[in-house]
This record gives C-alpha cells, sequence and structure tokens, in this order.
C-alpha cells in the first residue's frame, strides 16, 4: 500500500509500531496516529485503529542491510567540498565515492550519537537527502530506476574527518563514517509521490538553530 509519511515509533506501554501521520508531518509525539500492519518491505497495511506516539524510534535497528553512500550527496559537491576544505579529487569529481556504512551506523532521530574518543579532533556533520530502497534490484536501468524506492527522509552523515584526510585513509571513507550511531535518519520516511522532483527541494542543516549548510542541486 501507499502512504505518505510512515513512522516508526514506541508507545507509553512500550510496543513498537508503523503508522503514518498524513499530512500532520511536525509534532508527532503525544499525537494519535493510524497504524499501519506488516512491515515496508514484504507489505504494510492500512488499519483502522490509531496509537498514541510516545517516541518516534530508528526504523531499522535490527537490519542486517548495509548503508551505501556516494561520496557527494545532497549538498552541492563544490560547496562541501569547500567547506570540507578539500579542493582536489575525490571529493570533486564525475564518479564520485562509493562506499558504505555498518547497520550498526544507524540512529533514530533523537538518539544520541556516541563519538569515540578517537573521533572526537576533527568530528564534523554532513545533511543529506536519504533514499530509502524498497525491494531488492540488479543491474536496475535509469528508466525503472525510480520503481525501487520506497520513500526519503532526511539524514546526518557524521564524520571524523582525522580519519579521512588522503595521507591518514589512503582516499577510503568507510573507517571515518562508520562508527556506531553516526548515520541518525528520520524523522519520517516520505513516499515519492509527495516528492516528484527531489531536485526541486532545498536541503538545509542547523547545528544549534544556527544554518551551517544550504543547497538546492543534487549531483
Amino acid at each position: 500500500m501507499d502512504f505518505q509519511r510512515l513512522i516508526h515509533f514506541k508507545t507509553e506501554d512500550g510496543k513498537i509500531w508503523y503508522g503514518d501521520p498524513g499530512d500532520n508531518a511536525k509534532g508527532f509525539a503525544g499525537t494519535a496516529v493510524p497504524i499501519l500492519t506488516g512491515d515496508p518491505f514484504t507489505g504494510l497495511s492500512s488499519s483502522e485503529e490509531t496509537k498514541t506516539v510516545k517516541e518516534v524510534r530508528n526504523f531499522y535497528l535490527n537490519t542486517g542491510i548495509p548503508i551505501y553512500i556516494f561520496g557527494t550527496r545532497c549538498l552541492r559537491v563544490e560547496q562541501h567540498a569547500t567547506e570540507a576544505g578539500v579542493t582536489k579529487s575525490p571529493a570533486i569529481s564525475p564518479y564520485p565515492v562509493v562506499f558504505m556504512k555498518p547497520p550498526d551506523a544507524l540512529a533514530g532521530p533523537f538518539d544520541d550519537i556516541s563519538i569515540h574518543s578517537t573521533a572526537r579532533g576533527q568530528l564534523d556533520y554532513e545533511g543529506e537527502m536519504a533514499v530509502v530502497i524498497g525491494q531488492d534490484g540488479k543491474n536496475v536501468s535509469e528508466a525503472n530506476a525510480l520503481d525501487y524506492i520506497l520513500g526519503y527522509t532526511a539524514g546526518n552523515a557524521v564524520s571524523a574527518r582525522n580519519f579521512q584526510l588522503t595521507d591518514i585513509s589512503g582516499g577510503q571513507f568507510c573507517y571515518a563514517k562508520s562508527f556506531d550511531t553516526f548515520s541518525p535518519i528520520g524523522l519520517c520516511i516520505v513516499y515519492p509521490s509527495l516528492i516528484p522532483d527531489p531536485q526541486k527541494l532545498t536541503y538545509s542543516t542547523k547545528v544549534n538553530g544556527e544554518v551551517r549548510q544550504r543547497a538546492g542541486r543534487m549531483i
């Protein structure tokens, strides 16, 4: 079934549910949400029952699926490379770096980020649009690629830059970005029909209320 905005939430009794708050895109906590049975990857079914949200949760705490990421994502590649102090390849490249992060890097939108002592020296944020793939695929054509998308959400690719510098990392990004909880996502997954053209969105990242990143074109 289609949904508008999918959330994974906990109720007061400690149970976990999927729900669709519809147009109520803000203020989930304390609101009654129609629940959905099943899961996003094997199928969801609507229900007339509602549950009151206590806490919005991470979507995939028990998944074994790694997170695949392009080296330059929602922010303009030139802009983010400048922010990171990088002006040479591979940051600015017609074929961006592709790397993956382990499932343990995932976190919910309000979870604390666990920062290892060795990662604190040059800790950095990267506001992104995350694309959630809803089904298996291989050798998918560009024309059919969007059919495999479950939806879109917001993400923060936290990075330990001291482990990403080329002279230390050898050009690989995985270690610097793969610490536990370094990929918080959410609040919700927005169905693709509500975002027919992601290129027309404007993305911004705030740190303590201050806008640090803003862009409207992906590569």
